[in-house]
């Protein structure tokens, strides 16, 4: 037999408040004074004085056991061991989560998914030889981890420090755990019994029924009876082969129920219907136009052509000085006939003294752009009134019907 140092719990940790306080033990929450870490104590008093050898060695065996695998839906494992007095002591991570209690009759779907984690962490345990006894709605929790919801199984340990002697369960399980205990745990006449994978398959079915509100009976010649509501039936296409399986799981003997988890995994994964897919979002789309139009803004149309720059003639080099000599010279003259009468200048660009077209209304949707352009007379030293033309150009904007 192993030999550990008894120790107290406070010499390590500040005991801040009673989480939960059966007949089986104690659960603190607490603090570890060198660290500050939050954690939950549970303290677990010993039941039979006289096989407290058997209780230590089956304590320390699930303790290492736990430590070594550290299943999914387990809290991790800090520190564990005894107090002066006897009692055992296991120190784990603080986590907190819903109650398989206060679930019951949410979507079936869920529960089973949540059935299958705990039986993950359950196969591996025995696996190794080491199993709970001590499954409860009470001690099965969900939990949620980002976007996910985990199960979370509490309540491992006081089974493993219990010897399970059939006058003596109703003294050292707690009454919740009479309730979902097995069989064979529980009878006077079993004699020595311990909790072993069917005794967990058993309690682990009572849970499932619970939260999934059927209706169980056992007949007197031992038959067990499943019946579901007829929104269940429903909510799983597989319900009847999920009446026959928690039938053999609940069976009073223990011969008659699945031999491993993985029989039960098998079996249940099948029942599990796939999770709903995300809806999509529906995108809309700007309709279409007809076809043969033309869609055309006032921010599409093209540039107008830039205004002409103004424009001015030089005027002409004034005449070079005339030398007056002292001698005279005679002049030619001119018939008077072939004099032309002098013509006044006529201004660039304006020479056609014809009235300019009239300009009529624009059309529907045309544009009109008016700019002034400004001319000088080229015969005038001096700059005559500005001159205002008008360019009217129309841009067809076709319009959408």
């Amino acid at each position: 037999m192993r030999m550990t140092r008894p120790r107290e719990i406070t010499e390590s940790f500040r005991l801040d408040r009673v989480l939960k306080s059966s007949r089986s033990g104690i659960v603190f929450r607490a603090t570890e004074l060198a660290t500050g870490r939050g954690a939950a104590i549970k303290l677990i008093v010993p039941s039979c004085p006289t096989d407290l050898h058997i209780c230590r060695e089956q304590f320390l065996e699930a303790m290492d056991t736990w430590r070594e695998l550290s299943p999914p839906a387990f809290p991790t494992l800090f520190d564990s061991g005894f107090t002066p007095d006897g009692s055992a002591f296991m120190v784990m991570e603080f986590l907190e989560g819903t109650p398989f209690e206060a679930l019951v009759g949410i979507e079936p779907a869920r529960v089973l998914r949540l059935t299958l984690g705990c039986i993950e962490s359950l196969s591996r345990l025995a696996e190794r030889g080491v199993f709970h006894g001590n499954i409860t709605p009470q001690n099965l929790l969900a939990r949620s981890l980002g976007t996910e919801e985990l199960p979370l199984v509490l309540g491992f340990g006081t089974a493993a420090f219990r010897v399970f002697m059939g006058e003596l369960t109703g003294a050292v399980l707690a009454s919740d755990a009479l309730e979902y205990a097995a069989p064979e745990l529980v009878d006077p006449h079993a004699g020595l019994a311990r909790a072993n994978a069917r005794s967990d398959m058993f309690s682990l079915a009572a849970v499932l029924s619970r939260m999934l509100q059927a209706k169980v009976a056992t007949s007197p010649e031992q038959r067990v009876s499943v019946l579901f509501s007829p929104n269940v039936s429903q909510a799983l296409p597989g319900s009847g082969a999920l009446g026959n399986l928690l039938v053999r799981l609940l069976d009073p003997a223990p011969e008659c129920r699945p031999a491993t988890w993985t029989e039960v995994t098998d079996e249940l994964a099948q029942l599990v219907p796939p999770e709903a897919a995300a809806p999509t979002t529906a995108t809309q789309t700007a309709p279409e136009a007809p076809s043969g139009t033309v869609s055309l803004s006032l921010s599409e149309l093209p540039p107008f052509p830039p205004a002409p720059a103004e424009s001015s003639l030089p005027s002409a080099p004034p005449a070079p000085p005339v030398e007056h000599s002292g001698s005279t010279q005679p002049m030619e003259t001119v018939p008077d006939e072939e004099v032309a009468a002098p013509q006044p200048p006529s201004p660039v660009g304006l020479a056609d003294e014809s009235p300019p077209p009239e300009v009529g209304p624009p059309e529907l949707g045309a544009v009109e752009t008016t700019q002034p352009l400004l001319v000088e007379s080229a015969a005038s030293d001096e700059a005559p009134a500005p001159y205002e033309a008008e360019r009217t150009m129309a841009v067809p904007i076709h319009r959408l019907t």
